[in-house]
């Protein structure tokens, strides 16, 4: 077992950190779409509080929220309360967080509005990274029915897609650029041979051989 300031971590910490960054998704401003999944989380459980985290080397940090501010700065993984999630492969509910040892002291439990029940879902990739989590929390007490916990399930799953989208999207603009960068390359080097030739041969000669043309001695 892994652990990172006294809180438990994957045993491929360091894999599923590379896969986090590989989406171009920590530090990004707020999304449409980010912002949509998490409202719709916290419309199917009736919580009050929503959020996409992913989690980094350090810092649990926030895609996307609901009823959260936006001044709030990102926590540290030991203060936050998705650290467990991102050890689990299924959706994690905890109905009364102040009566778990590992939550109960946490900020978001001990401070205004002080959560208590707590339903997450881990944000897991095709390779099997826990990227980060699909949370919802309420300072209520409370139950979801099979029906709900599916839909949170269901989000999560959607949530992925668009996060697999967005990492295709981004290898294309590599490979474009690439492409670009090859592209100015060569014509750099065509440039530079054609000022060898002409500088070599005279004009004659070098329009012939910069159009593939025979050259034939006079």
């Amino acid at each position: 077992m892994a652990l990172y300031n006294g809180i438990e971590v994957p045993d491929n910490e360091t894999a599923r950190v590379a896969a986090v960054k590989s989406y171009g998704v920590l530090g990004t401003p707020p999304e449409q779409d980010y912002d949509d999944i998490v409202e719709l989380a916290v419309a199917v459980t009736g919580c009050q509080v929503g959020y996409i985290a992913f989690f980094d080397e350090a810092y649990s940090r926030l895609k996307a929220r609901y009823n959260i501010p936006l001044d709030r700065p990102d926590r540290p993984r030991e203060l936050s309360l998705c650290s467990p999630t991102i050890m689990q492969t299924d959706l994690l509910i905890v109905p009364d967080l102040s009566q778990e040892l590992r939550y109960a002291n946490l900020p978001a439990v001990k401070n205004p509005p002080h959560a208590k029940f707590y339903c997450a879902m881990p944000l897991i990739n095709h390779e099997g990274y826990a990227l980060g989590t699909l949370c919802v929390w309420d300072p209520e007490e409370k139950t979801l029915t099979p029906e709900q916990q599916q839909s949170v399930r269901r989000l999560a799953r959607l949530l992925i897609s668009k996060l697999e989208d967005r990492k295709s999207a981004l290898e294309l603009e590599v490979e474009q650029g690439g492409l670009v960068d090859a592209l100015d390359n060569t014509k750099h080097k065509l440039t530079v041979s054609e000022e060898i030739l002409y500088n070599v041969f005279p004009d004659a000669i070098a329009e012939r051989l910069l159009a593939r043309e025979p050259v034939v001695p006079e």
